[in-house]
């Protein structure tokens, strides 16, 4: 195989000139052909027969007739969804570390109040930081502020 290999390469570069010519005949062809195929029709929608899931919408078709595809009503009538507040989603700790800092404490005295390294801490600030919006310690209390304020109830 290795000399096969070692034939085919040394033929390929002494005639590297057909070879060249020869694959911008085959890219010209493959360029004519995709020109010329027929546009796939591409609603927006795909089938994929006989799997579990189109089995599925099939079955929610035939037994509500009047059933969207997105499910948002069942049989014509409305059904209500509720959709959860705009806002970054940080995690319970990024929460914590984020309130901490707001306060003015340092990485050391966060990671001391939390039991974690002070690396820990900068790298959860790091990953936060963006998701807030922020650049500084100091703008992090008026984007917790308004975070909180997405998160309260409207009727409060």
């Amino acid at each position: 195989m290795a000399t096969l290999l070692h034939r085919l390469g040394r033929t390929a570069f002494r005639r590297r000139r057909l070879v060249a010519l020869l694959w911008a005949v085959v890219l010209v062809a493959v360029g004519v052909g995709a020109a010329k195929a027929p546009a796939a029709g591409d609603s927006g929608t795909a089938f994929m027969p006989g799997i579990e899931a189109q089995k599925a919408f099939d079955l929610i078709g035939q037994r509500f007739p009047g059933a969207d595809a997105d499910g948002a009503t069942a049989c014509g009538i409305p059904v209500l969804v509720r959709t959860a507040p705009r806002g970054p989603a940080l995690t319970p700790q990024q929460s914590q570390i984020a309130r901490l800092a707001a306060t003015g404490l340092t990485n050391k005295q966060i990671g001391q109040r939390l039991l974690l390294s002070p690396r820990t801490v900068s790298t959860h600030l790091h990953q936060l930081f963006p998701k807030l919006g922020v650049t500084s310690r100091a703008a992090l209390r008026d984007a917790l502020e308004q975070l909180e304020q997405l998160d309260q109830p409207e009727g409060r």
